[in-house]
């Protein structure tokens, strides 16, 4: 059963000379946020390379149906997940995180009130999903002011949420190098998606390099070593692990059984480019902190010669 969803445009019917362009530029950021969305919670990222997934173009095909009573009130229609992820054969590695009510419209509407939020602790939310966001509204909002999501719940997007987003991306850690010792639990070829088990029985999701698939076969069910990057959500938790090699792990390694933390995870960037006023390095400059006299430190440099 397919869904409907009504998404508002407040200024929309004083501007109908302008709807193609704008409908084309909304149905884009739909269908491609929406993808990103259910994508990041199938695979626990929102891009990847290579062909589409059937299940995620069968998914994403979301069609206008036209305007509802309401001025500015425009309404789609997108497939529910149930029927159209039955589709998809890969072994899960997870519990699925969407309902098989829930389409990709309203998965990409619960992302976007993640970002809205002050406390954006939400799991579905990365940097190339908030990039989409990001720079797929800004076309818009060139013409219109504000976008108000109305299906049960009401999330309204405005110009001003832009900066939101923009913070939000810088406030996300990097990508980090880490080393991970644990259980390689499952694996899934089709997607060289894996999970690894911790000493504390914590799981992380994985993703390798398409040329470690024989290793991840052979050590299936084994302690492993992962070399690779972690991937850290906006609210600075774990996301996945990018492995670019899977090794035996040897009884030392036990020690890096951990889950990955930023390494910058109570300081903020913006920190370092703060105007420093009075404090900081002008507060010592042209000033030698210790309580030697100059002729003692003239003497004690002629001694270092």
């Amino acid at each position: 059963m397919n869904q409907v969803h009504h998404i508002r445009v407040p200024e929309y019917s004083c501007n109908e000379y302008r709807s193609l362009g704008f409908q084309r530029h909304l149905f884009n950021f739909l269908q491609k946020g929406g993808q990103e969305a259910l994508r990041l919670r199938v695979e626990s990222r929102s891009r990847a390379s290579g062909t589409m997934p059937r299940w995620l173009k069968d998914a994403s095909e979301i069609e206008f149906l036209g305007y509802g009573v309401e001025p500015g009130d425009l309404m789609f229609e997108a497939p529910a997940l149930g029927a159209i992820m039955q589709s998809d054969d890969r072994s899960p590695l997870f519990a699925p995180s969407w309902l098989p009510t829930q389409s990709v419209l309203e998965l990409l509407e619960g992302s976007i009130q993640d970002a809205l939020s002050t406390s954006p602790d939400s799991e579905w939310l990365d940097d190339g999903l908030l990039d989409t966001i990001d720079t797929e509204l800004r076309p818009i909002f060139k013409r219109f002011s504000s976008i108000e999501w109305r299906n049960g719940r009401e999330v309204k997007v405005s110009r001003e949420s832009l900066h939101s987003f923009s913070a939000l991306r810088q406030k996300t850690p990097v990508p980090q190098e880490c080393r991970i010792y644990g259980k390689l639990e499952a694996i899934r070829h089709s997607d060289h998606a894996f999970a690894l088990v911790l000493e504390d029985k914590h799981v992380i999701r994985g993703v390798a390099m398409p040329d470690l698939d024989e290793k991840l076969k052979k050590q299936w069910g084994t302690m492993v070593v992962v070399h690779g990057e972690a991937v850290f959500r906006p609210s600075k938790t774990l996301l996945r692990i990018e492995a670019r090699d899977i090794e035996p792990a040897q009884p030392k390694d036990i020690v890096f059984s951990y889950i990955p933390q930023p390494l910058f995870s109570e300081i903020e960037i913006e920190s370092f480019t703060e105007p420093q006023g009075k404090g900081g390095i002008r507060s010592i400059f042209g000033k030698w902190p210790g309580t030697e006299t100059e002729e003692e430190i003239i003497a004690a440099l002629r001694k270092m010669r």
